[in-house]
């Protein structure tokens, strides 16, 4: 809503108990913003509402504009022009105005005679590939894309590009080309940046703007561990890191793959060179921070 209005409303009716009673998204567009003694103010079906009824989270806001824009306001010339140029293709080679080749001759020749060989040539070569035999001068050449052509759609290319970039969307996740190659090894590297640097901002403004309408000691936290999920291997390897360090129990690990618990697997245990596990049934060792019963 935010990437496609440049703002999305989020309102929160505030109870008799000091907390919002709900919330839930206005249709931007049916959102009025006017300023009244320096406050601004928010109209929804002809109800009057502060801030302390909602919150207005911006794509981009600019100076002396009370409503921000969006990326297709930011990008509608060069969507403008895409739109054009999609419509002169379609109607260039829609209507068929570049013939595939060309027979010419240096020599006079009738109208008559022109479309005689048209339809000859036409009639031996249409949908075969018969060897031609040509007399008096006669050349053939065949009609290719012109440079101006390939220009153009380089330059739709280009257009992608720009939008891409304006939303902050790899070329790959939309099957862009232009220099945005991507391999086994960088992919995953790939999804982490798209999380940080094309979800992460959207992503900040919701929580705090949700944070703001809920009591001080919370919070809201979006969770994006399955855009940078690692391989099996990779998880496996910090998964038994950290269980060896004392930072996660076994069954926490085995819950992050989706696994059932065992019994025991509630302990922190600590891997010490040389000394028994701790944690292990028979270890002399104390378990890490834990009660003899687990945890509820």
């Amino acid at each position: 809503m935010i990437a496609l209005h440049g703002v999305d409303f989020i309102y929160a009716p505030i109870g008799s108990n000091g907390l919002p009673v709900e919330m839930r998204n206005l249709p931007p567009k049916s959102v009025a913003i006017t300023i009244d003694n320096d406050e601004m103010i928010y109209t929804y079906n002809k109800t009057r509402m502060t801030k302390d009824h909602i919150r207005q989270v911006s794509w981009l806001d600019l100076p002396d504009r009370l409503r921000p824009i969006s990326p297709l306001e930011a990008q509608r010339n060069t969507i403008g022009m895409s739109i054009a140029m999609d419509r002169f293709l379609a109607q260039f080679y829609g209507e068929g105005a570049t013939p595939s080749s060309v027979l010419e001759t240096d020599q006079a020749m009738s109208k008559d005679a022109a479309e005689v060989l048209r339809d000859t040539w036409e009639d031996a070569h249409y949908k075969r590939r018969r060897p031609a035999v040509l007399t008096n001068g006669l050349k053939w050449k065949p009609v290719t894309t012109s440079a101006a052509d390939m220009q153009m759609l380089e330059h739709r290319e280009a257009i992608v590009r720009d939008i891409a970039r304006t939303y902050r969307v790899p070329l790959h996740l939309i099957n862009g080309t232009g220099g945005d190659s991507q391999t086994y090894q960088n992919i995953e590297s790939a999804g982490i940046n798209f999380v940080r640097f094309t979800l992460l901002p959207y992503m900040r403004r919701l929580e705090d703007a949700l944070s703001e309408m809920l009591p001080i000691d919370q919070r809201v936290r979006f969770n994006a561990d399955e855009f940078q999920r690692a391989d099996l291997g990779t998880r496996v390897r910090a998964q038994q890191s950290m269980i060896m360090s004392g930072t996660l129990t076994p069954n926490e690990a085995r819950a992050m793959e989706n696994r059932e618990p065992y019994d025991g697997g509630d302990q922190f245990v600590l891997g010490v060179a040389g000394a028994p596990m701790a944690g292990v049934e028979g270890g002399d060792l104390p378990t890490l921070g834990t009660d003899k019963e687990p945890p509820l």
